[in-house]
Formats: C-alpha cells, sequence, structure tokens
C-alpha cells in the first residue's frame, strides 16, 4: 500500500512540474513582433531602413524575413536584407517598382516562435510624401508622465523635471521642421532640439513641458502648415505620483519651553482635548478641580470646569475611603484621527509630577494609549467606572512613564519630576478599526496607599503622521 501511495505522488509531482513547465514556456515563448520606428515610404532606388523590432518573449531571439509580397505575389528576389537584430534593409540602388509591400517576419526563441505576416508596409514611391514621425521609448505614440500634488512633472523618486518631455523627439521627412504646428500648445509647446539642448540637432523636434499639469490624457496633434502631411498624434498620459507626505495632527504646548515646565498656566487655555474619569467616585460630585501654581493639593480651589491637569485626591478630599488615592483618568483628543491612508504615527508627550520618586513603582504612573473610536465610544457607555477602568487598561499603551527615572525638575518646580515620552507607531500596530479612526490618549493613575499620593499635569501632546496619497 506504502508502494502505490509513493507511487502516486510520485505522479503528481511529475504531472505538477510539467504543468510549471509549460506555464514558463507560454509566458516566455514570443507573442508580439512589430515595427514601429520606420519611414512608411521611399523613394524608388534608395536606401531604406527598418529600425529595430518590438518583441515580447524571454531571452535571446533568432530572426527570419519569411516572405516579402508585392502586388499579392510572393517575391523569390526582392533586394530586402535582415541582420542579426531583426533590423531589416533596402541598399541604395536597389530595382524595386512603385508600389506597396509587405513583409512577413518571424521571431523565435528556445520556448516557441511567432508569425507577423505583415509585420512592416512599405511604399516604394516616384515622389517622397512629407512625413512626421514620433518616437518615444516604448515605439508607439503613447507616453507616460508623473506629477506631484502641485502638478509639476516628476520623475519615479519625485524630484523636479525641467524642460522637455523625457526621451521623445520628432523627425520629418521632405518637410521643413519650422512649418511644423503642434495643437494644443498651452502646457506643452514644439521647439527645435537646438533650441534645448547643446550641439541639438536644429532638424528635430522636441516638445517642452510648461504645466502646471491636470491627471489624465493630452493627446498633442503635429501637422505641416505647408505640405500637409497626415496629421500625426502623441498621447500624453498623466497621473499623479504618490509618495508618502508628513502631517501635523495635533499639537498641545504648556511647556513654556523657553524657561522649562510650567504648572501655572490656566485650564482654560487648553483646546481640543476631553477628559473623563474612568476609576474613583467623588462625593462631592465635581469632576476635577484645578492644580494651581506651587500648590500640590489646593483645597480651596475647587471648580466645576474638568480640566486637563489630573490630581488623585485623598479621602479628606473628596473621594470615598474605599477608592482614596485609587482613580484613574484619561484626557483624549476630541477628534478622532483618520488612520485609512496612515504609514505611522509619530507621538511626543509630557507631563509633570510632584510625586516624581513614586512613579517608577507603577502604582502612580502616566501611559499614552491608543484605541479604535469603536472602542473609545463602547468605553463611554458603560455604566460603572470599573467597567470603564477595565476597558481602558486594555487598550494598546505605546509610551509609559513606568520604571523611567525622570529628569530633574526646573527651579520654580522644585521636587517635580518632568516625564517626556515619545513613540513611532506603524500602521500594522494600530489598533482595529471598521472605520479607520483611532483616538490617542493620556492615561494616568494613581493606585497607591496612603493620604498624599500626588498628582500628574500634563506638559504638552504632540501628534505628526506619515500618509499615503492616493488621489
Amino acid at each position: 500500500m506504502t508502494r502505490y501511495i509513493l507511487s502516486l505522488l510520485m505522479i503528481f509531482s511529475l504531472w505538477a512540474c510539467s504543468e510549471d513547465k509549460e506555464v514558463l514556456e507560454l509566458n516566455a515563448a514570443p507573442s508580439l513582433l512589430d515595427y514601429q520606428n520606420y519611414l512608411p515610404s521611399v523613394l524608388k532606388g534608395q536606401a531604406w531602413v527598418s529600425g529595430e523590432p518590438i518583441v515580447r518573449g524571454e531571452g535571446k531571439m533568432t530572426y527570419k524575413l519569411k516572405g516579402v509580397t508585392y502586388l499579392n505575389e510572393v517575391l523569390e528576389e526582392h533586394g530586402f536584407t535582415m541582420d542579426d537584430n531583426g533590423i531589416i534593409s533596402l541598399a541604395e540602388g536597389n530595382i524595386l517598382e512603385t508600389g506597396s509591400y509587405s513583409l512577413s517576419v518571424e521571431a523565435s526563441n528556445t520556448y516557441g516562435s511567432i508569425i507577423n505576416e505583415q509585420a512592416i508596409k512599405l511604399e516604394v514611391v516616384e515622389e517622397m510624401l512629407p512625413v512626421i514621425m514620433v518616437h518615444t521609448p516604448s515605439g508607439t505614440n503613447e507616453v507616460e508622465l508623473l506629477i506631484n500634488p502641485a502638478g509639476l512633472p516628476v520623475d519615479a523618486d519625485g524630484t523636479l523635471l525641467d524642460g522637455l518631455l523625457p526621451d521623445v523627439s520628432l523627425s520629418f521627412t521632405n518637410l521643413n521642421i519650422g512649418e511644423i504646428l503642434m495643437s494644443p500648445g498651452d502646457v506643452f509647446t514644439f521647439g527645435r532640439q537646438s533650441d534645448y539642448v547643446t550641439d541639438g540637432d536644429s532638424n528635430t523636434g522636441v516638445i517642452e513641458m510648461v504645466g502646471p499639469f491636470e491627471q489624465g490624457t493630452y493627446t498633442l496633434v503635429f501637422n505641416g502648415t505647408v505640405s500637409k502631411p497626415e496629421p500625426v498624434t502623441l498621447h500624453v498620459h498623466v497621473s499623479k505620483l504618490n509618495l508618502p507626505y508628513d502631517e501635523s495632527i495635533f499639537e498641545l504646548d504648556l511647556s513654556q519651553e523657553q524657561t522649562g515646565p510650567h504648572n501655572d498656566v490656566p485650564e482654560l487655555l487648553i483646546a481640543g482635548l476631553q477628559t473623563s474619569l474612568v476609576y474613583g467616585e467623588l462625593k462631592s460630585g465635581k469632576a476635577f478641580w484645578n492644580v494651581q501654581a506651587d500648590k500640590n493639593h489646593p483645597d480651596d480651589t475647587f471648580d466645576t470646569t474638568p480640566i486637563l491637569r489630573w490630581l488623585p485626591f485623598n479621602a479628606a478630599t473628596g473621594y470615598d475611603n474605599a477608592t482614596a488615592n485609587k482613580s484613574q483618568s484619561i484626557a483624549v483628543v476630541n477628534d478622532a484621527i483618520d488612520v485609512s491612508k496612515a504609514l505611522e504615527l509619530r507621538i511626543d508627550a509630557s507631563f509633570l509630577a510632584n510625586k516624581a520618586a513614586e512613579l517608577t513603582s507603577g502604582l502612580l504612573r502616566c501611559d499614552v494609549r491608543v484605541c479604535s473610536e469603536e472602542d473609545y465610544q463602547a468605553m463611554l457607555a458603560l455604566s460603572s467606572q470599573s467597567e470603564k477602568q477595565a476597558a481602558v487598561s486594555n487598550w494598546n499603551v505605546v509610551a509609559s512613564s513606568f520604571g523611567t527615572s525622570p529628569s530633574a525638575g526646573t527651579d520654580d518646580n522644585t521636587g517635580y519630576g518632568y516625564f517626556e515620552l515619545s513613540a513611532v507607531i506603524d500602521k500594522a500596530e494600530l489598533p482595529e478599526s471598521t472605520s479607520n479612526q483611532i483616538r490617542v490618549l493620556y492615561h494616568m493613575v494613581a493606585d497607591k496607599d496612603g493620604p498624599n499620593p500626588g498628582y500628574l499635569a500634563i506638559q504638552s501632546l504632540t501628534i505628526e503622521g506619515t500618509f499615503r496619497d492616493n488621489q
């Protein structure tokens, strides 16, 4: 039985390898053969060359001129020759009669071959007609152009491009470049190569980029004002280069950096944040009260306005005995942050604490957390503060004072610890949100026994982000 199973596995493996090989050969075999950079007409008896063929396929190609058709007959002698690169030539003094010629060409590699029965159509004429030819990297009349958000042309790295439409030129047969007219002529203009390039050819046409451009396709039409050649078009497909960009999201700074951290800035000046107590009951019914300068416990300055500088009071100043010195609050950015195009967020924060030495225990600390807008709204709808505490405690901590030694306080804040927190959050590390909206918040915790736990005071909160430009 085991031998039977092994045999089946070997058969399936060989079949899978054979299938993979067939797919590889299908993709590598020639699938396109064309000539586009050649003059479609030539004067009787004059030399002519086709230019290199355009071939889609892998590996080294071998080319063969299969036949030349004239007046619906395949010619045995015709004067056309082909080199190893697939370039077809007609020598000076050839004996071809006037009329239309179709050239059949074959391209092959080790994976397969392709034949184009009308790879080239050439008209031999007694008198050369005026012809305009547009030359592009692809050999077609289609080119791509990238622009930045300001509508200016750039390369793939976002570097500004000045001057000429890259790698595009025009040549002319039996036609004076001075009579060429390009329309429209507003965001692009036509000129001689010698006007823009040192040692440039005065008989080669180029296209200058003027701009600014909008996304879409610009169709440029070239014609002659005297000789009346067949009009030639060039389609310039303009698209926006999607490079990442930085954006400031939120900024709050009470530190007065010119003199160092302070705790005497009125909370009424603070905007853009909301504060919520998520654990600890107040007998007074008041949410918070103001922390005044140079006072650890401002019992005489009760204020009914919720504030952002936060003090965990002891039982004597308003808490139930069971929850004395045990409280948590959050200060949250008012507006949810849209992270649908975010690549990363950068958060910088700082705070003061008058019990700095105790912050390393984790019983008095400040965390910076992020949560989804859905989780934030769900937390607000919870009925008890203990439920809110449990919900907040499960949100992602991106920076914390726990286990960190504060820097020294300033002269007018003697004894205060000043903490600076920072975090760089990759998009993959952000909490999942169906709305692509998140909240950034301070989470301030007092969970220690004793009559005097101290307080925490927000100093600054700055949020920046790098976003993907996909417009």
